[in-house]
């Protein structure tokens, strides 16, 4: 009797812990994207001496599915490192021959509408009228979505 009331303490406790990390995991990763409507946005990178403005209407409704079509589109290079579960996101690490910089502490970030980014680039929903601006520099906030 003793031990069939271990093995229900145990069941219970282990079907909790289990429903509270899938609680977790719900609160930290960011919904899907709704890619059902076309958008229009405007898009612009600032490297080190250079400037890409791109614009149009897409399905591509993530800031980083934006710039890969930007990318596609205009042939500049892009490069980037997936993350998978529970990030399911992308880390870019090149724009147009321009890589982040460890050393001097340089790296590609993005802003939408003025904001500095608070997710993910391919977790960053976009709605038409959106401007998305990358910029290489040293992390800084707001201050570099200027």
């Amino acid at each position: 009797m003793r031990e069939r009331h271990q093995a229900i303490v145990f069941t219970a406790v282990w079907i909790g812990s289990l429903l509270m990390a899938l609680a977790v995991v719900s609160a930290v990763v960011p919904p899907p994207v709704n890619r059902e409507r076309a958008v229009s946005v405007a898009l612009q990178i600032r490297g080190p001496g250079w400037t890409i403005a791109y614009a149009g209407s897409t399905l591509n409704n993530t800031a980083f599915g934006f710039i890969r079509e930007a990318n596609l589109t205009e042939g500049f290079e892009l490069r980037w490192a997936e993350y998978g579960w529970p990030y399911n996101d992308v880390f870019v690490t090149s724009i147009n021959g321009t890589a982040n910089d460890g050393a001097g502490n340089l790296w590609w970030q993005y802003c939408v509408n003025g904001a500095y980014a608070s997710v993910g680039a391919a977790s960053q929903a976009i709605r038409s009228g959106d401007r998305i601006t990358w910029a290489y520099a040293a992390p800084g906030g707001d201050e570099l979505c200027r």
